[in-house]
């Protein structure tokens, strides 16, 4: 029988954009993620755009007990077009994305999904963060502005980690820079969303950026 053939749980998407780390080293981490959630995993990496070299990074790759899916887009799209890419090819109930870069804690990831026990979306929140006063300041602005705007307070939406009820993606279209606000948009469907703070990696301190 084949050891990929069983029923999925979790479909962890990774896009992958110009911002990336050395693909085996990035496997490394979030296959240790997927062995401490205990259950039947897949991952699916989006190049957005061609990448010969971590295609080929990918290709030598050691997935274990997973299942390692490889979709190529002709150009780049964006990231929120790469993700829902990757969900086409998810068979999870639970879908996780996590940046092609170090940038939460992997052994995190038990977390971030458990909190699906009590809502549909959760994203994370680095913390304690790392980061210049001019990056915190910018960050404060932009989260302020979108609490001005919307009501709903977030504190990192610049980070790519997430886990969510496949049911959001079904209901939302992303495009554009879209996966940035999809916490918002959840929220305006009627799904419960969650921000759970987890620790930032160590590896992605000087690569971290975003809102």
């Amino acid at each position: 029988m084949d050891e990929h053939a069983e029923a999925v749980d979790v479909s962890l998407i990774v896009p992958v954009e110009r911002r990336q780390s050395d693909p085996a080293a990035i496997w490394a981490e979030y296959r240790a993620g997927l062995d401490a959630l205990g259950c039947h995993c897949e991952a699916i990496f989006v190049l957005d755009g061609p990448n010969e070299k971590f295609a080929a990074g990918l290709k030598a790759l050691d997935a274990g007990p997973y299942r390692i899916t490889v979709v190529s887009l002709t150009r780049s799209f964006g990231e929120a077009t790469a993700i829902m890419a990757g969900f086409e090819q998810a068979k999870g109930q639970v879908i996780v994305t996590l940046p092609a870069y170090f940038q939460i804690d992997a052994a995190e990831l038990p977390k971030l999904v458990g909190a699906l026990q009590t809502s549909d979306l959760a994203i994370a929140r680095r913390w304690p963060r790392a980061g210049g006063i001019f990056e915190r300041i910018r960050r404060g602005a932009f989260h302020g502005l979108l609490a001005a705007v919307t009501g709903l307070r977030y504190h990192d939406l610049g980070c790519g980690a997430r886990a969510l009820d496949r049911r959001v993606l079904e209901e939302i279209q992303l495009y554009g820079d879209q996966h940035r606000f999809l916490p918002v948009l959840a929220d305006r469907k009627g799904f419960k969303v969650a921000e759970i703070e987890v620790r930032q990696s160590p590896r992605g301190v000087t690569a971290s950026s975003g809102s």
